[in-house]
Parts: structure tokens; sequence; C-alpha cells
């Protein structure tokens, strides 16, 4: 499969460094005029009739990512101050925050009798496509507020609330019931109880940023938290990993990670270590070049799950894109999916033909079909393989299938009950699916009722997977027979992820 070759790079070791920062010059200012649309005045802001949001500080909407400059020197004063601070400073509020929630409209299509319990929770924007959203992708949908929506199995109901956090990314689902709604290089993250009514944030503190996922430890009741620095300028630009007791959310230990951005984390219950991912991307200024990802350090990383030790890294030197989501298997392999894009500016029509050209000279073949998600983000996928990497031998197979399935890959996960792994491609809205030594198959996610495929996650103890649309639809399958149980015709808004609970 032919690949662009990544640029030079800085030579890396297995250093840990803690974070600091470079280029003195450099500042980060953020567009006042994102939030030109909030309602300024009321503790409950309504933009509707279908959700409503509540301030961290319970007085008014007001824009939920400050307006500042600062340069690079106060970044490493920040970050240097806040290693010191003591955990309770992590929390950014003691007390429960109220919610509104609100009971969605939600139809379904079944096709099997099976009786089917769980409930389903995914994030998304508050703006991308939503009836009431206060902006569109290109005017700064990130900085809007996120949704999340809970999908009760059994009844069909599911309830949205607006959430006071930007880039909602993933949610993971505590055995208590409670949810953690964790961004993706976003400053706050919330715990929501499971009747959407109360929340407590926590805080990534100056000059950090949640990474996109986390782990609930039951065993030691504990919150696992992966933190990078934002923005990562350099390979020594070490995230964090955040450990918080899960009873008062307060930090009790944090280490570097070892690398750049840490994202998804997986628990190895045979072994009891932690495999987490590396995005390993740096932003560089006055970058040159088609790519999106500058990937300096993409890698694999093992780690102790008692001690959060680093045991060992399984570096990525060819990949010319960032490592990002991963699962495993029972065979002791680990399997990781990446993405690189060519950007481009849709108001400027010769900047898409020139990337069309740079697209085809790169891969061999034209830019698929122009879908409605690749317009939106402004950006052609170039194809990745899957990468499946053995824990005692270090060996790495990639992959492989036609290249354009293969095209912006999203959510990976390994369900139990039928051993097969399953990959969703946004672009190419398609499912890869794994299985032992066999070829993979793929199969198109409409299907399923799903035009724009994302989320992915095992129904633990069924025969059941769980898929969503970025926008609307959850699709529940048979992950041996590949047959739709149900699709509950529920909006999304802009959704990443998805996970499942039995419980």
């Amino acid at each position: 499969m032919p690949f662009a070759k990544p640029s030079d790079r800085p030579p890396v070791t297995d250093d840990i460094t803690p974070p600091h920062a470079v280029n003195p010059a450099s500042t980060v200012i953020r567009d006042k005029n994102r939030h030109t649309a909030w309602n300024m005045g009321s503790p409950l802001c309504s933009y509707g009739t279908s959700v409503r949001m509540l301030h961290p500080q319970g007085n008014a909407c007001r824009p939920i990512l400050a307006i500042k400059a600062h340069s690079a020197q106060d970044d490493m004063a920040r970050r240097t101050q806040f290693m010191t601070l003591s955990r309770r400073h992590v929390l950014t509020a003691a007390l429960a925050v109220p919610l509104s929630t609100t009971l969605v409209a939600c139809t379904t299509d079944r096709k099997s009798s099976d009786t089917l319990t769980g409930k389903v929770h995914s994030l998304g924007f508050l703006g991308q496509r939503h009836p009431d959203g206060l902006t569109m992708w290109r005017q700064g949908v990130f900085e809007s507020p996120s949704l999340l929506t809970s999908l009760d199995l059994a009844t069909g109901e599911a309830h949205q609330t607006a959430l006071p956090m930007a880039r909602g990314h993933s949610v993971v689902a505590l055995s208590d019931g409670r949810l953690v709604c964790i961004p993706q290089n976003g400053d706050t993250v919330l715990v929501v109880d499971a009747d959407h009514a109360h929340s407590i944030s926590i805080a990534a503190g100056d000059g950090f940023a949640f990474g996109g996922h986390g782990w609930e430890d039951l065993e030691n009741s504990l919150l696992l938290l992966p933190v990078m620095v934002s923005p990562a300028r350099s390979v020594k630009d070490s995230g964090l990993l955040r450990l918080h007791d899960l009873q008062t959310l307060e930090m009790v230990m944090q280490k570097p990670s070892g690398g750049i951005h840490p994202h998804e984390i997986v628990y190895l219950k045979d072994e009891d270590k932690l495999a987490i991912t590396h995005y390993g991307n740096i932003r560089q200024i006055g970058r040159e070049g088609p790519f999106a990802f500058s990937p300096a350090d993409p890698k694999l990383s093992l780690y102790k799950r008692q001690t959060l030790k680093n045991l060992k890294n399984y570096r990525k030197p060819d990949l010319n894109g960032v490592l990002t989501h991963l699962t495993a298997d029972q065979q002791g392999n680990i399997y990781t999916v990446s993405n690189q894009y060519l950007t481009f500016d849709p108001d400027v029509q010769t900047s898409m033909f020139a990337a069309m050209d740079n697209y085809k000279q790169l891969t061999g073949f034209h830019v698929p079909a122009l879908t409605q998600p690749l317009v939106e983000e402004r950006r052609f996928a170039l194809p990745h393989p899957i990468r499946k990497t053995n824990l005692k031998s270090g060996i790495t197979q990639l992959l492989e299938a036609d290249n354009t399935h293969l095209l912006r890959s999203q959510s990976i996960t390994h369900h139990m009950a039928s051993g097969r792994i399953f990959v969703t491609f946004a672009y190419s809205d398609n499912i890869l699916i794994l299985e032992g030594g066999k070829p993979a198959l793929t199969i198109d996610a409409h299907r399923f009722g799903l035009g724009n495929i994302r989320g992915a996650a095992d129904l633990q103890g069924t025969p059941y997977l769980i898929l969503t649309d970025r926008h609307n639809g959850i699709a529940v399958v048979h992950a041996q027979t590949l047959e739709l149980h149900t699709r509950f015709d529920v909006p999304l808004y802009g959704s990443a992820h998805v996970s499942a609970a039995t419980a």
C-alpha cells in the first residue's frame, strides 16, 4: 500500500521526561467571536425546546473557554506549578452542579424479538446539525457545549443533556451508574449521575487538556484519565496519567505517560497491565506541507497497572499519521488504528482540486466520493491499515483491505462472545471485521441504517454489538450473523464514540 513517508524527525528515546514548553515567542489567543451566539443572563439558557444547560458557576451561560493570551514561558510556569498542587485543586467544583435533561422521542425498527437490556451512552457536539445548536463546524463547533445521550435499550427512551464542557469525545460508564464525560483536547471532565441531574467537574490545569478516554479500576476504586500537554510542540512534551479516587474524585497520583497525547486505554487482565495509544503529534508553527498531522513519536505503550510504571514502548517510526485507538484479543495481540489527512479550504475550489491531485499522487487512486462528513471536516483521509502487535514477540503485522475501505478510522473493539474485532471507518462508511487468521471482511454500514458510522462497542455478555452514526441512529447488531436486531432513530449530533453497559 503506497504511503507518503514521514518527514525527518528528532531522535526519540525511552526517557520519560516531565512536560516542558518550547518556542517562547509563541502566543495563544482564542477567537471571542465564536461565542457571540451565547444567551447571557439566566442560569438556565434555553436554545429551544430540546436541551438546556447550566454554566459551571450556576450564574449564567457564558463561553466555556475563556479568552486569554499568554506566552510559552507562562505555560511552563503554570505546568510546573500545577505538578506541585495539592490534589484537592484538581476538582473545579466540590458541589454537584444541577443539569437539565430532556426526554427524546425515539422511534425503533425492531428486527428481532430477543429482549434487550442495558444502556448506551454517547457524547456529541451541541451545534453540529442540532436544531438548537449554536454553531456549525466551520464556525467553531469544538468550542460548543457537549451533548450527552443515554439510551435505555429495554424501553427505547433516550435522555439528552447539554453539558458545560467543550469537545465531548467519550463516556466511561462507571459501575455505580455515574457517567464520566471526557473531552478530547478539552480542559474539563464532567462526572454526571445516572439521571443526568447533577455533575461534578475535574479540571486538567493550565497548559494541559484531557486526552479523550478513561478507564475505571474497579478493584482499587480509581479512575484513570490520560492528560496531554496542549499544545505539544516537542517530543519532550510528555502527557500525564492521572488517577482519581472514584468516590471523592480527588487526584491521588499522576505520572508522566512518556509520550505525546496519551489517548485510549485497554486493560490486559491476564497480565495486569495497561495498554495506551499515544498520538505522537506535535504542533508546528509555520508548518508547510499537505498533511494535517506532524507525527513525531506515535507509539503503543505498556504500563504496570498498580504503579503506572512504563514497561515498554512499541514505536511506529514508519507511521505517517497519529496512533489513535486500540483493542486487545484473548491471544495477547493489540490492534491499533491510525489516521492522516490532506486538508483543504472548501471556500477556495482550487485548494480542493490541488488536494485531490496530491491525494492521487500519494495513494495511486482518486479521492473517493465526496461524502458530507468529508466536506464538512475539510480533509481527505489517507488509507491506513490496522496494526496487529503481538506483545510477546513484538512483531507487528499490517492488516489490510481495499484502500477505499480504510478511510478515517474511528472506533475499534473486541467483541468477547464472538471473538471478532470490529473497526469503523467514517469516510468510507464501512465496518472491517477481523477474525483469527481469516481474510478481513468489509461490510457497508448503510445496511444498518447508518450513513456516517463512528462508534462501536461490545454489549458485554450478549451476542450483540452496538454501532452508532455520527449524527443519527444507534444500531444493535448480532456480532456473528451480522443481522440487525434494532435500530433506534435517535439524533446524536456529532458523536464520536459509544459505550454500553448491561448492568
